[in-house]
């Protein structure tokens, strides 16, 4: 999308480079603190989640805490699926940064949070027009980040379809299978909360597939590259710019220059008209000038 290159221009110097380390860092602090803190869990329940009766009564740190929802630990199994959920996210999170650059990830995730809070104030306004024997039915939207999380792994798996992983550590399966089984088990989880009326469930559903949709169209002109293709290309970019240390460069997508970092490499698109030159993030991602 042109507007989003338009911010990305303006806006990629404040991005933050490989965020899931930072937030995963704080998930797990949070757990930590949720299941082993003496009352822990309840300075989440009571301060943290996205609750809007709070929020208009001045709590508005919650707009942010919730994301740090904690994961539930009641057994080693827990702590062991917790682990991997950790890593897994992290790879995906970095995998996505990889193949849209530090910016476009960041407004990714961004959105997401933003589209699960309108969720949020959406679902507070119809329970609470609805009356307050369904508001008190129902409950607040206890909805963290989980299902950006589904949405982050459906982006890799449009990205990187054929990428295999070990299945409960065993069994080899294409990322595109397990995003067809997951997608299934979704609208599965969908169609039993509507069921069950848990509304709040369904709505966080949707705004993380909305958000996971308007960054589908906005990128699925990107070359695709597995992750460890992208490592090479980096690796291989590096050596370059060092072999023509002195030459001025400037990415004609972000205008970034050398100047900017010592670390910013440059490469010129054969497939583009013109001399045009590109930074690292952009090389493999802008659309070609014809």
């Amino acid at each position: 999308m042109k507007f989003i290159n338009k911010l990305e221009r303006k806006y990629y110097k404040y991005a933050i480079t490989d965020l899931m380390k930072y937030f995963m860092l704080v998930w797990v602090l949070s757990t930590a603190i949720y299941n082993y803190v003496p009352y822990g869990y309840m300075m989440y329940e009571n301060f943290g989640a996205l609750d809007f009766g709070m929020i208009f009564k001045g709590q508005i740190w919650r707009l942010v805490t919730f994301i740090f929802k904690p994961y539930s630990i009641r057994s080693i199994v827990d702590i062991l699926f917790f682990a991997i959920q950790v890593s897994l996210y992290l790879y995906i999170g970095r995998s996505l940064e990889n193949a849209w650059g530090a910016f476009r990830f960041n407004l990714f995730f961004l959105s997401g949070i933003i589209f699960n809070i309108l969720g949020g104030l959406v679902y507070y306004i119809g329970i609470n027009l609805a009356g307050g024997f369904l508001a008190a039915y129902m409950g607040r939207y206890d909805v963290g980040m989980e299902y950006l999380f589904q949405s982050m792994f459906f982006a890799f798996a449009v990205l990187y379809p054929n990428v295999e992983v070990l299945l409960y550590c065993i069994i080899p399966i294409k990322v595109k299978y397990i995003a067809l089984i997951d997608a299934v088990f979704l609208a599965n989880t969908m169609f039993g909360a509507l069921g069950a009326k848990q509304y709040y469930i369904p709505v966080g559903i949707l705004v993380a597939l909305i958000n996971f949709f308007v960054f589908y169209f906005s990128s699925r002109n990107y070359k695709k590259f597995s992750p460890k293709m992208q490592k090479r290309k980096v690796t291989f970019h590096r050596e370059v710019h060092q072999a023509s240390a002195g030459t001025r460069h400037k990415c004609a997508v972000c205008g970034r220059t050398e100047l900017d970092g010592e670390n910013l490499e440059f490469r010129y698109c054969s497939k583009c008209k013109g001399n045009l030159e590109y930074c690292q993030e952009h090389l493999f991602t802008h659309e070609h000038v014809k």
